[in-house]
This record gives C-alpha cells, structure tokens and sequence, in this order.
C-alpha cells in the first residue's frame, strides 16, 4: 500500500482496469460512467450516460483492456460488452439478453488473455462465454454463478463463485477444462478463509487476492 490513488469519487466505483500506457479506467456504478485516471490518478478523461444508446450504460459492472488499448465494458443491464478506444471512443458492442450462445442474462465479469481472446462470466446462465476480440461468440462451459474472472500469464482462468452450497473460486484451462478449486471454508463468516466472493485479481508471484464484499467489505489472499 502507498496511498489512495484515486479520490472524491462521486458514485460507487466497480469494474478497474490498466492499459499498457498505465491508464487507468474506472466504471462509475451510480453514474453509469468510465472514468480515465492517469498512473498518478489525476483524472484526465470519462465517458457515459444513462441509456442503451452506443456508449450509454445501464450499469456498468466490468472493465478489461487488450493488448492494443481498447477497452471493454461490460454494460449488465443492458446485456451487453461495448467495445471503446483507449480515448472512450465507441468503437462496436455485441449481446442481447437471452441464455442462447453469445447472448446474456446476467453479465458480471470480463478479461481478455494474451491471444485477445475475451472471457465473459454470465451469472444468470451459470456460465462463461468467450469470444473473439470482436465479439464473436467461440464457446462457453457451465460454471455455477460466475462472478468476477481473471486470467494468468498461463492462460488459466479464475473465476469466483457464488454456488450458495460452496463459495469457492474454481480455476480452469483456457479451452473450459477444469483444473481445481478451493476455498477454506466455503461459507460466508467472520472467520479467516470465509467468504462471498465477487471479484478477484492476480499477482504475478501467484496471489490470489478475492473481494469479500458482501459479508465482511475485506479483501483475503490466497496461494
């Protein structure tokens, strides 16, 4: 920790991301808004409104950058990722609520791995879906109640689960094998290792690091 990067932030921020430039892109829940900090968190741009139009939001949820700066939004209540330049310039999108393949009913979470590849975790079809850089559906694999999705330097997939029976993050290969999963516990609490996941992040020392929103406001590490 050094110090608050960014603050005075009106709304409820959800969804960071970082480019390869070291901007940072921030959804602003209440807002329905992507705000763009620089690498010493001075606001230098933002982008959004209220509505379904190109580059309106319903709720932003999450944020991923690819390797070529543009940024991907996912925009949940309108069932849908839009597609931006490093700038907040519309650019595509693609979704429609539905449970068929490349369509939406809940979309949570989102990262991109090193072949562009875009990993979308759908919580109300118990599933991931993942496409093309351009929103080209690929395939998908059932996961129960996906949340938040994170993708390591090999290619693995994270991903937190909110199976009421067993919170648990569960790791899987790129193509949707399964690999393994953990939790201490399993069950929300106070105690050390409980927990209901929602989103989580990678280190490259291989920490996992998963927030712990709803039962305790913490974030735990893991390896």
């Amino acid at each position: 920790y050094e110090a608050p990067f960014v603050t005075g932030l009106s709304g409820h921020p959800t969804g960071v991301a970082v480019n390869e430039t070291n901007y940072v892109y921030v959804g602003d829940f209440e807002n329905r808004q992507v705000l763009i900090y620089n690498g010493s968190g001075g606001l230098v741009g933002q982008w959004g409104s209220f509505g379904n139009g190109d580059g309106q939001f319903g709720i932003v949820r999450d944020i991923a950058c690819n390797a070529s700066g543009y940024v991907y939004v996912v925009d949940q209540s309108n069932y849908r990722v839009q597609i931006f330049d490093c700038n907040g310039n519309f650019i595509d999108k693609w979704g429609l609520p539905g449970t068929e393949p490349g369509n939406f009913s809940d979309p949570m979470g989102i990262a991109i791995n090193s072949t562009g590849f875009v990993y979308v975790s759908d919580y109300g079809s118990d599933r991931i879906e993942v496409f093309d850089a351009q929103g080209t559906f690929l395939f998908q694999w059932a996961v129960p109640t996906p949340m938040g999705i994170e993708i390591d330097e090999k290619g693995h997939v994270y991903v937190a689960v909110r199976d009421i029976n067993d919170y648990r993050v569960e790791v899987f290969a790129a193509n949707g094998t399964f690999l393994e999963g953990w939790s201490l516990n399993g069950i929300p609490g106070l105690t050390a290792g409980d927990f209901v996941p929602s989103y989580l992040a990678l280190s490259n020392t291989s920490t996992v690091y998963v927030v712990d929103s709803d039962t305790n406001s913490r974030v735990q590490a893991f390896n």
